[in-house]
């Protein structure tokens, strides 16, 4: 399986899963985004 793993180190984002699942992620969180993500 992929995966994308990202480190915020500036700013921050809103992810909206197609779920309707929201987060809030800022500076000094690391995040993992699996294969077939989709999201705004």
């Amino acid at each position: 399986m992929e995966k994308e793993i990202c480190l915020i180190i500036e700013g921050e984002a809103k992810i909206k899963t197609e779920a309707g699942e929201s987060y809030l992620i800022k500076l000094g969180d690391l995040v993992e985004f699996h294969e077939g993500l989709s999201c705004e």
